[in-house]
């Protein structure tokens, strides 16, 4: 499985190579770096009885984006982030009872998304320009384990997910002069439309995120 992902992203990237030297030499290109926080709580079905929370994780790449017009752009990139959920804080004691204080577990997938953003900006002649995008991503996986952090210290490595996985970003922002570049702050809803789940295991699951972005773009 993980070599059939690997061929396809390897197909995918030198297809999607060749796009981006075409579009180079037929529009400007920007170049920027993004850094934020996510916040991700998976889809699971059937959604499990516990309750669970957001997982808080960081979320950072580079983008290369093709100013077609003043207006329309498209703009691909490379992005680091973690998908998954938090089960909540609960109270740890020890073999008699005793309080130890409160700890957290959490469920974590961390992975390369590559995502292909059609973006189109308001027409404006202020400082600041608003504008809005919409594109798929494909996803390779990287890591894949369950954490515990607060009175009580663990990490276990799963294996009960796919290697790849694909979506959508639906999102917006603003972004304004900054130097010789462009300061931009984006809002990105991340939609898994593939499950997560391996073949073979019960149920599914699907990547769902929101992830506030902070970047600058020459």
């Amino acid at each position: 499985m993980k070599r059939k992902c690997a061929a396809l992203m390897l197909v995918v990237s030198v297809v999607a190579g060749l796009g981006i030297a075409s579009l180079a030499q037929a529009a400007t290109v920007h170049y920027g770096a993004f850094g934020g926080l996510g916040l991700s709580k998976m889809r699971i079905d059937p959604e499990p009885t516990v309750g669970r929370v957001s997982l808080k994780a960081p979320a950072f790449g580079a983008t290369v984006r093709f100013e077609l017009s003043p207006t329309l752009s498209i703009e691909p990139g490379l992005m680091y982030v973690s998908d998954g959920f938090s089960w909540g804080e609960s109270e740890a004691t020890d073999y008699v009872g005793n309080p130890l204080g409160t700890f957290e577990q959490l469920s974590v997938l961390e992975h390369v998304q590559v995502p292909v953003l059609f973006r189109y900006t308001l027409p404006s002649s202020g400082k600041v320009r608003a504008f809005g995008f919409a594109g798929p991503y494909g996803s390779i996986h990287l890591n894949e384990y369950t954490r515990v952090t607060g009175a009580i210290e663990q990490k276990l490595d799963t294996d009960g997910l796919r290697a790849a996985h694909a979506g959508v970003i639906l999102g917006g922002g603003a972004q304004t002069t900054a130097g010789p570049g462009q300061l931009e702050l984006q809002v990105r809803y991340d939609v898994g439309l593939t499950s997560l789940q391996e073949s073979g295991l019960p149920g599914n699951a699907y990547a769902n995120s929101f992830r506030f972005l902070l970047g600058w773009s020459r």
